[in-house]
């Protein structure tokens, strides 16, 4: 039975995954675009330009140091 999930699953989603990742337009496009591009918008991001090391690895780490918490010594910080 899991088999024939995971085949079924495949069958379906891989030539989806495919469009999306190769950078074709995928049935998705017309509805999630436009939600997209307002969140960049909303947020100031450019999506043509690339991120910089540093930039991914503080979005990585969460909070990026912004918030009192992320640089207070490990016996300040409030539980």
């Amino acid at each position: 039975m899991l088999i024939a999930l995971v085949l079924v699953g495949t069958r379906l989603l891989g030539p989806y995954l495919a469009h999306v990742y190769g950078g074709g337009r995928s049935p998705g496009d017309r509805a999630f675009l436009p939600l997209e591009r307002a969140l960049y918008r909303l947020g100031g991001i450019d999506p043509e330009r690339e991120q910089r090391w540093h930039v991914a690895r503080r979005s990585a780490v969460g909070c990026g140091g912004k918030r009192p918490c992320c640089n207070a010594r490990p016996d300040t910080v409030p539980q």
